[in-house]
């Protein structure tokens, strides 16, 4: 794991106002929150980011093959998060929440699968579809307490993700925000920031 590879980026606890102020004399391509700067290189957009650091650091598989692997289950994973943010947006919140608690249990049995007996999602090394699975497993559990009952296999990864030693340091740190998302959402949101919530993920730009 990377021990000094701190993000040059915004303050998670800044109004969006001030946010406002400094993207507009931000001297970078498409200007967005979360951002990161690296040298001389400057991005946007998460998934751009997480990407970045896991080829920067050799958490992007080591073949060919694990590299297509690593970016499938990330995918995949993605498939699940995205539908739960939009839900978490939604104006009639309430009258959606239940659809998605239909298709939950098929997707996460689909990951358990995958994961099946090995340490991580492509073996006995981490990658960053490791950090997109721990978020997903962190946002669902909160969303509905009791979907892993039946899937030991992601019980016990994400105990083991959170003992790793700069994960449990991070969580146990001022820096760990509990806010999911943003003030906007109908679900995810408890006001200990007045901007977006601080994803989980983001512990792999401080490691």
């Amino acid at each position: 794991m990377v021990e000094d590879n701190k993000p040059e980026g915004p303050d998670p606890a800044k109004s969006f106002q001030d946010w406002l102020k400094e993207k507009a004399v931000l001297d970078m391509p498409f200007p967005n929150l979360p951002y990161y700067i690296d040298g001389d290189l400057k991005i946007s957009q998460s998934m751009a980011i997480l990407r970045h650091v896991a080829r920067k650091y050799n958490l992007d598989g080591d073949s060919l093959e694990e590299k297509a692997r690593v970016d499938v289950v990330a995918e995949e994973i993605l498939d699940l998060k995205h539908p739960l943010i939009r839900l978490s947006m939604a104006q009639n919140y309430d009258e959606l929440r239940p659809l998605y608690l239909e298709t939950l249990p098929k997707k996460l049995k689909a990951l358990s699968d995958y994961l099946g007996t090995k340490t991580w999602l492509v073996g006995e090394k981490l990658t960053y579809a490791d950090f997109l699975l721990y978020e997903q497993l962190y946002l669902t559990l909160d969303f509905e307490p009791n979907c892993l009952n039946d899937l030991s296999n992601l019980q016990v990864y994400k105990e083991r993700f959170e003992a790793l030693p700069q994960i449990k340091a991070y969580m146990e740190s001022a820096d760990y925000l509990t806010d999911k998302f943003g003030p906007l959402a109908k679900w995810g949101y408890e006001g200990d920031t007045p901007g977006p919530g601080m994803p989980v993920n983001t512990v792999l730009l401080t490691m």
